[in-house]
């Protein structure tokens, strides 16, 4: 791994990016879209690739994969940033969805290696099914954005769509994801055009048998080894 994480860190590595993911969400809203703001998603794609690396361990090669998908989301997301023409920054911000995507995917299969790989269930260990439970989220905010990006009428949204850029409509797509994928649903936005109607129906269905099924089972098996460290402990004394 070209980046170390000191042992004392590596125990707190998804509940600091947990506390982090949960600020950027309450964040987002004030700084919409400015350079503060783009820091910001920075530091957390920085940051769940690092996290990620570190949970993958020094002898998976696909982490390059993580790199270069990073590298060029972020070359990207620039380039729709500074790009005054219309047509290119649309095509700038397309290519960064793409690439972001795929990061963000990587990063959740690096998680879920983490987690499925685990010898025993530790509080960071929950907090990495967190992590991927809102690493999923993002990623269809950004498939959301994706099908917005190709077709301005795809989501029924409280305000108008402008052609450019689709970048603005980036809180409305994680907040309209958010709502899917923990089966909330306000109706506030609405999808239209049958695939964004059938991607969401799949997020819905993914989140809800997620923590039905995954978070229930890491939460029981944490509390089941604690009981029995409890009743070793307790053994030890008496004896």
């Amino acid at each position: 791994m070209l980046i170390r994480i000191p042992p004392y860190l590596r125990e707190l590595r998804f509940f600091q990016l947990t506390i982090y993911l949960l600020l950027l969400l309450l964040i987002w809203p004030l700084v919409v879209v400015n350079w503060f703001f783009a820091i910001l998603v920075e530091v957390f794609l920085i940051n769940s690739l690092l996290v990620s690396l570190s949970a993958l361990g020094p002898r998976i090669h696909c982490k390059w994969f993580l790199w270069i998908g990073w590298s060029l989301g972020t070359l990207f997301y620039v380039l729709s940033l500074i790009t005054v023409t219309p047509a290119m920054t649309n095509l700038w911000h397309i290519l960064d969805i793409v690439f972001s995507t795929l990061f963000l995917f990587a990063c959740i299969l690096a998680t879920m290696l983490y987690i499925f790989r685990s010898e025993q269930v530790t509080l960071d260990t929950i907090f990495a099914a967190i992590v991927t439970y809102l690493l999923l989220a993002f990623t269809f905010s950004l498939f959301y954005q994706f099908l917005l990006a190709l077709n301005p009428h795809a989501f029924k949204l409280p305000s108008a769509v402008p052609l450019h850029p689709y970048r603005f409509f980036q809180n409305d797509m994680i907040y309209f994801s958010l709502v899917t994928i923990t089966t909330l649903g306000y109706g506030d936005i609405v999808p239209v055009i049958p695939i964004a109607r059938m991607v969401a129906v799949v997020e819905a269905v993914t989140g809800h048998f997620y923590v039905a099924i995954l978070v229930a089972w890491l939460v029981g098996m944490f509390i089941s080894q604690s009981l029995r460290s409890r009743d070793a402990g307790a053994d030890e004394n008496r004896q």
